[in-house]
């Protein structure tokens, strides 16, 4: 469990955060945690998962999507990228069991082929990168984006629905998902882009978005333990964070009882 977690910690520190296989280490980690007798078969789910990434890379490599559209617009990048992962190889968003707790396990996404918007946008943003291209993850509100930039041309990609949208099209679904009436939904859509909606994800922001799905798909359950190691990751992830510690001090009073010195009350400063 410690020697997953440094590994964990250890590949934050790399100067290219391999955001695939983070994932799902966290993945096996919190497997571990839930039942340490599960360590050999998570190890092995955690591979194969790589293995798995490795085979779309070198997919990718071998399909048109290299060759057509290295060094071209943005579009034709981004358009590569949907073609191969969302037509040929037949990524797709789980719309039918969007709150399947699967969908947050990256393992499962690539073996199943369907997942929720971050898990397969993580996908796209591997492959992507393999392929030598400038993608970068999207956090818009409720529904994570990937973002594919040439020189100064940007296309935004929907992998949830494989297909290509604009920052207008995404306003309008955040428009009707605020809206309580269809009147007001009208009236939304009509709102300008905000671009701070559009800002870049760094691989450990987007690591605590998919860890804060996770922790709440096991406190939803009450599973202490994949729920404190969630906790425990994101603490790596964002050390700065008081409401993280705060979260993870009370679930360790709750399960354990009060640690030996701690007063009732902290001090105030």
């Amino acid at each position: 469990m410690n020697g997953l977690k440094q590994r964990f910690s250890a590949g934050l520190h790399e100067q290219e955060v391999d955001l695939g296989a983070l994932a799902l280490l966290a993945i096996e980690l919190l497997a571990v945690s839930a039942d340490p007798k599960c360590a050999v078969a998570a190890n092995a789910a955690n591979r194969r998962g790589l293995q798995r990434l490795e085979e779309l890379k070198t997919g990718a490599q071998g399909a048109l999507v290299a060759g057509e559209s290295k060094g071209e617009s943005a579009q034709a990048a981004a358009a590569g990228l949907v073609r191969y992962l969302g037509k040929m190889v037949g990524f797709t968003g789980n719309s039918d069991d969007y709150y399947n707790p699967d969908n947050s396990n990256l393992g499962w996404v690539l073996a199943e082929r369907c997942g929720i918007p971050i898990t397969l946008s993580i996908v796209y943003m591997v492959v992507g990168r393999a392929l030598g291209y400038d993608v970068r993850g999207i956090g818009f509100p409720g529904h994570f984006l990937v973002e594919v930039h040439v020189e100064h041309d940007v296309q935004l990609i929907d992998a949830f629905s494989a297909e290509l949208v604009s920052r207008q099209d995404c306003m309008q679904t955040y428009a009707q998902m605020l809206a309580t009436s269809s009147r007001e939904a009208q009236s939304l859509a009509s709102v300008p882009v905000d671009d701070t909606l559009f800002v870049a994800s760094s691989p450990q922001q987007i690591l605590l978005r998919l860890l804060e799905n996770l922790k709440q798909i096991h406190l939803q359950a009450r599973a202490t333990g994949p729920t404190l190691a969630a906790l425990e990751l994101q603490i790596l992830l964002a050390p700065e964070s008081f409401e993280l510690r705060s979260q993870h001090d009370a679930l360790v009073s709750q399960v354990f009882g009060r640690r030996p010195g701690q007063n009732k009350h902290p001090e105030l400063h």
